[in-house]
């Protein structure tokens, strides 16, 4: 989505091309597109381009006969000048022709994108103006500590609150929190006004910055067609995981924040209000119990998943929920394995996220009573989306004719068990994680590897 640098350069270039241009006709060819009811896209013919502005992320045309168009890209949105005889796109919404031969276009191949027509002594009184904040460029230290003090929600969520603080995105919201080195789990209300003063200052270096670069062309900005922005080149965090951070060397971790992927260093953005939790995951008798013994070992409290399951399986209440959500006879009031293998076999991806749920819920339970550091070894870590939780993983791998020994060595069913364990796509996780280990040896050669990681 294009955020404040990427819009205040579409605004720079139509200031060009169309103030003092008066609109000869216009056709809306996406009825959607226009969020105004009762009024029509012909009420801009003869009204004549007198300025263009922004507020946070939109574009405001100003036009003759005190009429005012506001304009929202969302996620793929454009307005492009063209040559009156450019053939018509698929994606093209609306066009406005105008006097000198060229036309006006806004093409969206998402169809996202909004418009509305106004009065001019109106539009900033209703929506969506109406809630839509000073961006940090408008803004100074007392304002943006007085626009986020007030939320209980994590800093990252609130500086995307348009109603806080507008035209931060996701990518400059991660790039201005690492500049500052806050972290982005921290709540809004716990950043000190000296810390408020620090983000205010990153995120206006980092807009201005991005604005004379012409913005981040991440997907498919383009300022005017065939044009696109550069300070993509510029980031030093958004979308680098599991890169080494470049102040620290320190690999960036991705996690979710309120369903947006956040890029940060767990090392360099510190959250004084929780420990350090170490995730450790891999496919079965990669070596992960070996691992989080180790930490232990080195002061790491450890949360394990897999006997937290069990723990599961054997509490009435949850055994209860289980058995009405998914039809599971339950032996004496719990679970047994054998029971939630069947209700695996028909409703795996169901079940699993209920499972997922409530030992997300413990973990994060047990992150609040942790005052060192935690490791959680979970094999399905990824899966169960407990990478949010973590500020660095450790990835265990191993070739499977050793898992296979392993698991022969302890009388399991070797086939069973690795077939099982190859749907869970370890190989796409794999990539994402910070520091991965090839467990190829014995347990001694295994230790010696987890002495080199900087942990």
């Amino acid at each position: 989505m294009p955020e404040l640098p990427e819009v205040e350069t579409f605004v720079r270039v139509l200031r060009q091309k169309l103030l003092g241009r008066t609109i000869t006709n216009a056709t809306l060819l996406y009825p959607r597109l226009l969020i105004t009811p009762n009024r029509e896209i012909g009420e801009t013919i003869g009204k004549t381009f007198e300025s263009i502005d922004r507020k946070g992320k939109f574009i405001i045309f100003r036009l003759s006969l005190s009429l005012v168009l506001v304009a929202h890209l969302r996620m793929e949105g454009k307005y492009f000048v063209k040559p009156a005889s450019a053939p018509r796109q698929k994606a093209d919404e609306a066009v406005f022709e105008l006097d000198d031969g060229n036309k006006l276009i806004y093409n969206d191949t998402r169809k996202f994108g909004v418009l509305g027509i106004y009065d001019d002594d109106t539009y900033l009184l209703l929506s969506p103006l109406k809630d839509v904040a000073d961006s940090p460029l408008e803004m100074n230290g007392d304002e943006l500590f007085l626009a986020i003090s007030s939320s209980q929600k994590t800093i990252k969520e609130t500086l995307l609150d348009q109603s806080r603080v507008s035209g931060l995105g996701n990518i400059y919201v991660d790039e201005t929190l690492f500049k500052a080195k806050i972290n982005p789990r921290r709540k809004a209300s716990s950043i000190s006004q000296k810390e408020a003063e620090a983000i205010l200052r990153e995120a206006k270096a980092t807009l201005e910055e991005a604005i004379k670069l012409g913005g981040s062309t991440i997907h498919s900005f383009q300022s005017e067609e065939g044009k696109g922005g550069q300070m993509q080149n510029e980031l030093l965090c958004y979308g680098k995981s599991p890169s080494p951070c470049p102040r620290c060397g320190t690999p960036l971790m991705r996690i979710e924040i309120g369903g947006r992927g956040t890029t940060y260093c767990p090392s360099c953005q510190i959250d004084p209000s929780r420990p350090f939790v170490l995730g450790i995951t891999g496919p079965i008798h990669s070596g992960k119990s070996t691992a989080a013994r180790y930490f232990k070992g080195k002061g790491y409290e450890v949360f394990d998943c897999d006997k937290e399951v069990e723990t599961l399986y054997a509490d009435k209440g949850f055994a209860e929920r289980f058995a009405k959500e998914f039809g599971a006879k339950l032996s004496n009031g719990v679970l047994a394995k054998s029971e939630v293998k069947r209700i695996l076999g028909g409703k795996r991806k169901e079940a699993e996220c209920f499972i997922f749920a409530a030992v997300c819920l413990k973990a994060e339970e047990r992150i609040k009573r942790t005052k060192g550091k935690l490791v959680i070894d979970a094999p399905l870590l990824y899966q169960a989306k407990m990478d949010s939780l973590c500020d660095c993983v450790l990835f265990l791998d191993s070739p499977a004719y050793l898992r296979a020994k392993r698991l022969l060595d302890e009388g399991e069913d070797a086939s069973y068990l690795l077939k099982l364990n190859s749907a869970a796509h370890y190989g796409t996780y794999k990539r994402k994680a910070p520091y991965i280990i090839d467990n190829d040896g014995d347990e001694g050669e295994l230790i010696e590897k987890l002495k080199k990681l900087p942990l």
